[in-house]
C-alpha cells in the first residue's frame, strides 16, 4: 500500500511539472514554455522538430483556401524536400516589408518572375542577368533542332553549332564591330600584326576575305 502511495505521488509530480511547461487560454492559445516539441520523433532537436520518411511523405501542410505541402521525394541520398501545390495552377509568391513583390512563381507552368537583379556565380550583380563564370557562361539550345549558341567569356566567343549566326537579322540598324579599335577577322583570328593571312599580309581593321579594308 505504501509503494502504491509513492509511485502515485511520483506519478502526479511528474505530470505537475511537464504541465509547468505548457500555458494557455481559452479558447485558443497554447504555449510551450521550454525545451521542444516533436511531430513523429520523441528526441526533437530543435523548437519543432517534425520527422516523416518515404516518398511522398507530408511533412506540413499549410491549409490555405488553396493548399500547399512540405513533401519529401525519393528516398535515400536521393531524397529531397519539394514545397507541393495540392490545387494546381497557383502562385508561389515573397514580398518584401512594404508589400512589394520580390519573387513569383507558378507551379504548374514554371512560369517566374523575379524583380531587380539576378547574379550566377556572383552575389553582387550589376545587371538584370550578370553571369560570373570562367569559361561557358551560357548555353542556348533548341530542343527541336539541338542548335546551340554558347557564350563564353573566358575567351571572349559565342559559337553556333549546325547554322547560322545572326546580328540584327530582323532590323535595318547598324552592326558595329571593334568600335574600340580592335581587328576584324572573317574565315580566321585576328589577334596582332603577328597573326598573317596565307599570303603574309598583317591582319587590319575590318580585313575580310580577299577585302583589305572596309568603306
Amino acid at each position: 500500500m505504501k509503494l502504491l502511495t509513492v509511485l502515485s505521488f511520483f506519478l502526479v509530480l511528474s505530470i505537475s511539472l511537464k504541465a509547468q511547461n505548457w500555458s494557455g487560454s481559452t479558447p485558443g492559445n497554447i504555449y510551450y514554455n521550454s525545451g521542444n516539441v516533436g511531430i513523429g520523433t520523441a528526441n526533437p532537436n530543435a523548437r519543432l522538430n517534425i520527422s516523416a520518411t518515404g516518398d511522398g511523405a507530408e511533412l506540413l501542410r499549410l491549409s490555405t483556401e488553396r493548399a500547399w505541402a512540405f513533401v519529401q521525394r525519393d528516398v535515400g541520398v536521393s531524397a529531397a524536400l519539394e514545397l507541393k501545390d495540392l490545387t494546381g495552377g497557383k502562385y508561389f509568391r515573397i514580398r518584401g516589408f512594404s508589400d512589394e513583390l520580390a519573387f513569383s512563381i507558378k507551379s504548374n507552368t514554371g512560369d517566374g518572375y523575379i524583380a531587380g537583379k539576378l547574379g550566377i556565380g556572383t552575389t553582387t550583380p550589376l545587371s538584370p542577368l550578370h553571369i560570373n563564370a570562367n569559361h561557358k557562361g551560357a548555353i542556348f539550345e533548341n530542343s527541336v533542332n539541338g542548335r546551340t549558341i554558347e557564350i563564353d567569356p573566358g575567351n571572349g566567343s559565342i559559337d553556333m553549332t549546325n547554322g547560322y549566326l545572326h546580328l540584327n537579322r530582323f532590323s535595318n540598324e547598324n552592326v558595329i564591330i571593334g568600335l574600340g579599335g580592335g581587328r576584324l577577322g572573317v574565315g580566321y583570328r585576328c589577334t596582332g600584326f603577328e597573326t598573317y593571312r596565307q599570303w603574309g599580309y598583317p591582319c587590319q581593321r575590318g580585313e575580310s576575305g580577299s577585302q583589305r579594308s572596309w568603306s
